[in-house]
């Protein structure tokens, strides 16, 4: 009767002890792949519309430069409408980079937000010269 009730004893805190280390692993492993989750979500949106700022740079400057070669003036609404999209993606992916903390991203992502400002006055002001002046100008 003594061995059993060892026995039995043994067994529950072997049981206990599998059953404490069984849940303690899948709350540990829900949490991962939660924060996996979490940051695969932000990555996958902040690539994607990083492509897209890319498309709209070439667009800007495939409106612009057809306007310069064309005079046709409708080339700065597209070019504008490519360049305020671009500068909402980067607005929005600069507030991701606040909420996370990543400050050094944020200050890139700032610093390219002003290179862009200025390559589209560049290539606005380029592409009057050219419908103003022709080529000579």
């Amino acid at each position: 009767m003594k061995i059993k009730t060892k026995l039995i004893g043994v067994f529950s805190i072997i049981l206990g002890a599998v059953l404490f280390l069984s849940i303690f692993t899948i709350t540990k492993a829900n949490e991962s792949r939660n924060r996996a989750d979490f940051i695969k979500n932000k990555i996958s949106v902040s690539m994607a519309e990083m492509n897209q700022i890319k498309v709209d740079i070439i667009k800007i400057q495939q409106w612009l430069t057809n306007t310069a070669a064309t005079g046709d003036i409708d080339g700065f609404v597209f070019a504008e409408e490519h360049f305020v999209n671009a500068n909402m993606l980067l607005d929005r992916d600069i507030q991701r980079k606040k909420e996370v903390g990543k400050y050094e991203l944020e200050k890139i992502l700032e610093n390219i937000k002003i290179q862009l400002q200025n390559f589209y006055d560049l290539g606005t002001q380029t592409a009057k010269q050219y419908i103003d002046n022709s080529r000579e100008a």
